[in-house]
């Protein structure tokens, strides 16, 4: 090989790492975004529902982040020590992520509107849950939907009233966690005006879109931008003997 070639090589080598590296580090955050939602938000939310639909998000970034952090191993690696074995592994992973990525982005964006329906179908298990619940698990539920309640700054599914026909049927009474201002008693017989008009099941879905958003986005970006790592990663690939 000339000292074209040679220095050509070198150029192809340099990007290839220094791109792998970049989505090295790019798969991190992207885990630390998935731990982010589960331990927050997320958590709160998907004890209240009566499944585990919601977690789906974070653990889809701690999936995604995960595989590709190995797969851009396989091709920092492959740079390093010029394995051509380890880059053609790369290349085929690649593929295959590239061909994922592209379809989870899609589906993020045509099931989006069905988020609002999923997840008031999810609270109204939720919070019968709470209802014929007994025990350590009522007291855990509540707790629950105390934190979901004051997090978002909501109340019941769509209003306050579902705790009306839910938790306590014939009574006007809420969990003290509807008040903006808390205080014991506050949610039993007292000024509606104090309490949180808006639904939580409206503010929850607000932000799940809004999280379904990032994750499509990122996933359709990421595919793309993986089809140039792999047209590097082709004639490099090539050029070890």
């Amino acid at each position: 090989m000339g000292s074209g070639g040679l220095s050509s090589y070198s150029c192809v080598k340099g990007f290839f790492f220094l791109f792998n590296v970049i989505f090295w580090v790019f798969g991190f955050g992207l885990l630390a975004v998935g731990v982010w939602i589960h331990v927050s938000k997320g958590a709160v939310v998907a004890s209240v529902a009566s499944d585990y639909y919601l977690l789906g998000v974070s653990m889809l970034c701690i999936v995604a982040g995960s595989i590709l952090i190995i797969v851009t191993f396989f091709g920092c690696c492959g740079a390093l020590v010029d394995s051509r074995v380890m880059l053609m592994v790369y290349f085929i992973l690649v593929a295959i992520l590239f061909v994922a990525e592209i379809t989870l982005g899609a589906l993020m964006f045509v099931h989006r509107s069905e988020v609002k329906q999923i997840m008031g179908r999810e609270f109204m298990g939720g919070l019968w849950k709470v209802k014929f619940s007994h025990g350590d698990e009522q007291e855990g539920l509540g707790k629950a939907w105390d934190s979901l309640q004051q997090g978002f700054q909501c109340c019941g599914i769509n209003n306050y009233t579902d705790w009306f026909q839910g938790t306590w049927p014939g009574g006007n009474n809420v969990p003290d966690s509807c008040c903006y201002t808390i205080s014991p008693g506050c949610g039993k017989g007292g000024d509606r005006n104090m309490w949180f008009s808006q639904g939580c099941n409206k503010e929850v879905t607000y932000w799940a879109r809004r999280h379904l958003y990032v994750v499509g986005i990122v996933a359709i970006t990421v595919g793309v931008l993986q089809v140039s790592s792999t047209r590097m990663s082709i004639p490099f690939s090539c050029k070890i003997s």
